[in-house]
């Protein structure tokens, strides 16, 4: 049955090689007009199978991430503050936040304390004279000023200069309160740690303090190029702006980041690869067939086929996803295997006297058959991913196994009428297999020749090539990385790594939900006790440990007589 029906294919070309290439040109105007239409979807999300998406989960987090950094502290807030403030009015910008407000905890302060630090306020507000000061500085409850006790004597009494700038110290604390009562208090639930990625000033910032957060959630939540490629070209045009104002340092990641980096990777490499990989192999196919007509009787049906190709898939599936667009490259390097064995076979036809319509139709009945088979049984096993549940993969099978069939389709039905119309016209370039063959070819087909006469010697060298390519399996590993997949020079990649590097802050994360505090204190106490966890964050990070155990202590604090509402230097030297 293969036999006939690529005798037919062949007969077509000969006896009427206008009319297939009048059916070409048509394919390739509706080609070329379904071709637009075909959308690149350039989202990560849309190629996980919707059960599994994690989008879709509330607390999802598709924020735009900067990083902040300068040369000191000041600089540094300063710039995260004047670019949440730009960003905040920019289109597309649903919030921005960088900072956790102290006002929000001003008077709250007392709930953040410990147990124990909230008993030496107790003890501390029951002193009375510069001996229970001196007494309670001994015990540890002195606070700041614990160093001094350096200055006691082995029998622990203070000598007069030690003593002196004991109180001297003493009483500059109780002046800079009294100037400010609440100096003291302002980093209380802020400036911890082990609770929160918060700086004394609430800004969200690194493990070292060297770097401030400022966190944009856009508009719509999405990792589509279309859609976050606009905010993230603004956002990095606004912190250029920033950056050079406060001479400071800001880099963006996060996925809207990374989608556009690597979106922009990707169509500038599927590009140059499709245009490469073609270049490179009608060089070598001019090479091995020495003949002009071969490159465009091999490469006019490979393009028109990937063309015909690309159309079919806007018609069947209507979009190409991340990995599919490299769908170029696999079409030209499977495609022009169909192209060289069929034209190998009509030049060793040609070549051996054979008239011009038979050494097509031995072609056709000849190596048209393994081209049919193999390209058949190659798109079955693309098709074969269509069974997944990815839909990434999905998509591949449907994409390649397609495009194969109708580059497979395009080579064997264009390539007999154009080596036709070449023969009637008397084109060269459209002619193959004209005079002996090249030379340079002869000792190869002799050595080929020898060797396949050897076939214990190269299985033995099969078998020896098998073995030593096997202790690398072992080495092989699957990378889950996607970011490791993206150039390593890219700004959100270079950010990313530093995000990561970070064990106080992520923007990649796991998120679960709980019916109460309680829970969710137990589970956040659970989850931080995990090896494989870095850092969990929830509402009990935040909140006071044992409020109600506070409020009791703080209850039992006596009250005292207000401080003299003059500050205390002032009142010194009115004596």
């Amino acid at each position: 049955m293969r036999e006939r029906l690529l005798g037919a294919i062949s007969a077509l070309g000969v006896e009427r090689p206008y009319a297939v290439l009048g059916a070409a040109l048509a394919l390739t105007l509706v080609a070329a007009a379904l071709v637009p239409s075909l959308e690149i979807s350039t989202s990560r999300f849309d190629v996980i199978a919707g059960e599994t998406s994690f989008v879709e989960a509330p607390g999802a987090r598709t924020d735009l991430v900067a990083l902040v950094t300068a040369d000191d502290d000041a600089t540094t807030r300063a710039t995260a503050d004047a670019l949440a403030a730009r960003l905040a009015e920019a289109p597309g910008v649903r919030g921005v936040f960088h900072r956790v407000d102290p006002a929000m905890f001003r008077g709250r302060e007392l709930l953040f304390l410990s147990e124990d630090e909230a008993r030496a306020m107790v003890a501390g507000a029951e002193l009375r004279g510069l001996g229970d000061w001196v007494g309670a500085a001994r015990a540890g409850l002195g606070g700041d000023r614990a160093e001094t006790l350096d200055a006691l004597d082995d029998d622990g009494a203070i000598d007069d200069e030690a003593g002196l700038a004991w109180l001297t110290a003493m009483l500059e604390e109780a002046e800079a309160w009294q100037r400010d009562p609440e100096r003291t208090t302002l980093g209380l639930g802020l400036d911890r740690r082990d609770r929160a990625p918060v700086d004394a000033e609430g800004y969200l910032t690194s493990g070292d303090g060297r770097t401030r957060y400022v966190l944009v959630t856009p508009e719509v939540v999405t990792d589509r190029y279309d859609a976050v490629a606009p905010l993230v070209r603004q956002a990095r045009a606004i912190a250029a702006e920033v950056a050079s104002e406060h001479d400071a340092r800001i880099r963006f990641t996060g996925y809207p980041a990374l989608a556009v980096d690597e979106v922009e990777a990707i169509r500038g490499g599927s590009l140059v690869t499709g245009v490469v990989s073609g270049v490179l192999v009608m060089l070598l196919f001019a090479l091995g067939f020495r003949s002009r007509g071969g490159v465009v009787v091999a490469g006019l049906p490979l393009g028109l086929g990937m063309l015909w190709a690309f159309g079919g898939i806007a018609v069947a599936l209507g979009h190409l996803n991340l990995l599919t667009q490299a769908a170029a490259p696999v079409f030209v390097g499977l495609g022009i295997d169909f192209a060289v064995h069929l034209l190998s076979a009509y030049d060793a036809a040609r070549r051996g006297g054979a008239a011009h319509a038979a050494a097509i139709d031995a072609a056709m009945r000849g190596a048209g058959k393994a081209i049919l088979t193999g390209g058949l049984t190659t798109a079955g096993a693309f098709g074969a991913l269509l069974v997944t549940e990815h839909d990434a993969f999905r998509e591949l099978g449907l994409v390649a196994g397609l495009g194969l069939l109708v580059v497979l389709g395009a080579v064997l039905f264009l390539t007999p009428a154009l080596l036709t119309v070449g023969q009637r016209r008397g084109w060269l370039w459209l002619m193959v297999g004209q005079g002996p063959a090249p030379a340079w070819t002869r000792p190869a087909e002799g050595r080929l020749v020898a060797l396949t006469g050897r076939p214990w010697v190269v299985l033995g060298g099969v078998a020896a090539i098998t073995a030593a390519l096997a202790l690398g399996v072992g080495r092989v590993r699957f990378e889950a990385n996607v970011e490791a997949l993206l150039p390593a020079d890219a700004p959100s990649v270079i950010a990313a790594r530093q995000l990561r590097a970070d064990e106080t802050f992520s923007s990649e994360v796991l998120v679960t939900r709980a019916p109460d505090l309680a829970t969710l204190a137990r589970r956040t106490a659970a989850l931080e006790a995990l090896p494989s966890v870095g850092h969990v964050e929830s509402l009990a990070s935040f909140a006071p440990p044992d409020s109600q155990r506070i409020l009791q202590i703080a209850r039992a604090t006596p009250v005292t007589p207000s401080p003299p509402t003059a500050p205390l230097g002032e009142r010194l030297r009115g004596l």
